[in-house]
């Protein structure tokens, strides 16, 4: 059983009008089948005219990075990039300005303030609980002969 892309041998038979060939010509440079140039079908091509076709570079099974290069430089050139990161720290810069007011003594009144604040709800509580819980009883037993008894109680 032949496959297309083997060699065929085809009789040497002389067309009208064609030259002459002789049956050597067809058994030393036999008819293989190729695809076309559009992938739709094969074409019969002698095989001496066959274009070796040129060896494949290597692959490369390298894995692939998690992060492609790109991203890679910008995490590297920090949060955002330059002028984006340029423009977060002016930001920032310009939120924190009233911060460089503050001296020694803002310091210790808001130290203060915030010792008020936890110090007041203990401070504000005046409960005073003076309840006196005093409870008395008592039970005067009188055991008489024969198993007469009697019992009293007072609070």
């Amino acid at each position: 059983m032949s496959t297309p892309l083997e060699s065929r041998k085809t009789p040497a038979q002389p067309m009208p009008g064609w030259p002459q060939q002789s049956g050597l010509t067809d058994e030393t440079d036999p008819v293989v089948y190729v695809p076309d140039a559009y992938g739709e079908g094969m074409v019969a091509i002698r095989r001496s005219q066959v274009q070796p076709t040129p060896p494949s570079p290597p692959r490369d099974l390298a894995p692939l990075p998690l992060l492609d290069p790109a991203a890679q430089r910008l995490i590297g050139a920090g949060i955002g990039g330059g002028a984006l990161s340029a423009g977060l720290g002016w930001g920032v810069g310009q939120a924190l300005t009233p911060l460089a007011g503050i001296s020694t003594g803002s310091f210790m009144w808001i130290a203060i303030a915030c010792i008020a604040w936890k110090a007041a709800p203990a401070m504000g509580r005046k409960t005073i609980n003076n309840t006196t819980n005093n409870t008395s009883m008592n039970v005067t037993n009188r055991n008489r002969w024969w198993g007469n008894s009697s019992s009293s109680i007072s609070y």
